[in-house]
């Protein structure tokens, strides 16, 4: 995240495992009521404000004509509207380095897609190619769908120096010869307003993105996993019920960390935690599907104050000014599940209601702060009902960023099977953590001999991810 960016791997470990950011069984109910009440009031976030904005405004990249699309093209959604490589990128290891001194290449490239109601949206994104010659049949193509970054246009990934989640789970792929398609979503970097977790239009865009990617990178194979975290861990879920329909035959299937499965225990939740500045994008998502919903029919008066920040502000800066302005459980009008609006966005946004297509992986940490691992158990449970092809992993003492780290081997292994067409684990809980006979370095037939040779001198900071218990 762009808080950590100067850090080494080592320190990005230790900060995200100190950054705090730290059921019912049944099909989701408007009856069930959530928890009201906090059994203990929040930590503080975790930084200031004040700190925030610095850490951002270093983070960032010049919001450039590229991502302009005053007249759209005609065309489909996946056709490619522009592309063009970026150098401008730096990625935290001790010092910031660039692609090239990393092996890889970045492209930035702009698409069309589509928007939660049907329309043709610009969406922009990046391909993080890497080093040396690609398999004969293309390099296997990991479609990284990111968490929270903020709501406004400045805020998408590819404008920020470390793409958002650098080594926290993107970066990792490029290095095992991964090539990594990480769509922006519309709305971040391109000029239409984002539809925040409305989950069917971030699928439309990881869907998307993978035709327009091939086109602006000749060097992609056909085969491809999609893997999201927090806000789009829902979004390849959804992407999951899409290819029920669409049957792509060389879609491989989903990993979903974190997913908000249902807005109303996820939104309860969050009201009385400290990352309580995620209710500020919900609002800002709801509104963008449904432009006559007002904020002060949701929020409360101190939180709607608020909202003219938070299309201006990143994901860090959001939270930490609810976490200083708005008391823990006073973001949200004590009437907030009747809001009619409300409803709509939560049908348009609840997983696990829909058949699913393709294998998918489902982790979540139990200590997770923003989204409970209750809600997570019900989606499972939902997700069962529909006869989804899950396996279901739950790591005890792990938070919401930890996650990407201490689930990364199983992450590998599973992608790894995929693509080995190996048989899937299907509807299990499976107990966390994967065995290695040895760390994944010394034991990763695909990774390519001129990749391996270039990183050895990294080795010792990817072991830390890697080692065996």
């Amino acid at each position: 995240m762009a808080a950590l960016k100067s850090a080494g791997l080592a320190g990005i470990l230790a900060l995200a495992l100190l950054a705090g950011w730290g059921g019912n069984n049944g099909a989701v109910s408007w009856a069930e009521a959530p928890d009201k009440q906090a059994t203990q009031p929040p930590a503080p976030f975790f930084i200031s404000s004040e700190k925030a904005r610095q850490i951002e405004k270093e983070n960032s990249l010049p919001l450039s004509r590229f991502y302009d699309t005053p007249d759209l093209p005609k065309g489909k959604p996946g056709d490619l509207i522009r592309t063009e490589e970026c150098s401008d990128y730096r990625f935290p290891s001790g010092l910031a380095l660039k692609p090239s001194e990393i092996g890889i290449k970045v492209v930035r490239f702009l698409y069309l897609s589509e928007s939660a109601t049907g329309q043709q949206a610009p969406a922009s994104g990046v391909i993080v190619i890497p080093y040396g010659e690609p398999p004969t049949d293309g390099w296997p193509v990991v479609v990284w769908a990111h968490g929270t970054s903020g709501v406004g246009r400045p805020f998408a990934p590819s404008l920020m120096k470390d793409l958002h989640y650098n080594w926290e789970g993107l970066l990792e792929w490029a290095m095992l010869g991964y090539a990594v398609v990480g769509p922006d979503y519309a709305g971040l970097g391109t000029s239409v307003r984002h539809q925040y977790l409305a989950a069917g239009a971030q699928a439309q865009d990881v869907i998307n993105a993978v035709p327009a990617a091939r086109k602006a990178v000749k060097e992609l194979g056909e085969r491809w996993v999609a893997i999201g975290h927090s806000q789009e861990g829902g979004a390849v879920l959804v992407v999951a019920e899409k290819q029920s329909l669409i049957k792509d035959p060389n879609y491989l299937g989903a990993v979903s960390l974190a997913p908000a499965g249902d807005l109303v225990s996820v939104v309860e939740h969050l009201n009385n935690s400290s990352t309580r500045g995620y209710i500020g994008f919900v609002a800002y998502g709801i509104q963008s599907v449904f432009p006559d919903f007002n904020y002060g029919d949701f929020l409360t008066p101190e939180a709607v104050k608020l909202m003219p920040d938070v299309p201006e502000s990143g994901w860090l800066v959001t939270l930490a000014t609810f976490a200083e302005k708005i008391p823990a459980g006073k973001a949200l009008k004590p009437d907030w599940t009747e809001n009619r609006h409300f409803r709509k966005f939560r049908e348009l946004s609840v997983l696990g209601e829909r058949p699913t297509h393709g294998p998918i992986l489902l982790l979540q940490g139990e200590a997770d702060e923003p989204i409970p691992s209750h809600a997570t158990d019900a989606l499972y449970e939902r997700m069962k009902r529909q006869k989804s092809q899950v396996e279901y992993r739950k790591y005890p003492g792990l938070d919401h960023m930890p996650l990407m780290f201490g689930s990364f081997r199983d992450q590998v292994r599973w992608v790894q099977d995929r693509f080995a067409a190996r048989p899937v684990a299907n509807n299990v809980v499976a107990p966390h953590g994967i065995a290695l006979a040895a760390p994944i370095f010394g034991n990763l037939g695909s990774l390519h001999t001129t990749q391996l040779n270039f990183w050895r001198p990294y080795r010792s900071n990817f072991d830390v991810l890697f080692q065996t218990e």
